[in-house]
């Protein structure tokens, strides 16, 4: 049962923190909507979603993002501390399920 649904420009319109966020971005690259398409690299969009979305989980909370061998994977691993959880090779293209965990803070 959906309690509360909420449309928003990655995290324009939400509020609150979440133990666990899972975001399948548009990843190809491409000019216009970025609903579609990922921005002129098909990055513009998952580093936008990966910079911010450390403001909304809860201490120890996840993110869950699927990337594509489209985008500079070994890139976002490095940047954004991206942990491999599962692939899936199409004829196309090669999926990847990525984690993305909170990081404690300790004062």
């Amino acid at each position: 049962m959906v309690e509360d649904v909420t449309v928003s420009n990655l995290f324009e319109n939400v509020s609150g923190k979440f133990d666990l966020i899972f975001f399948n971005s548009p990843y190809l690259p491409g000019k216009g909507d970025l609903s579609c398409t990922g921005g002129n690299s098909g990055q513009e969009v998952i580093e936008r979603f990966l910079s911010e979305v450390k403001n909304y989980l809860n201490e120890k909370g996840e993110a869950i993002i699927l990337l594509s061998s489209f985008n500079k994977i070994k890139e976002l691993e490095k940047k954004f501390g991206l942990e491999l959880i599962g692939k899936k090779k199409l004829w196309f293209e090669s999926l990847y399920c990525y984690k993305y965990i909170q990081e404690e803070i300790n004062f």
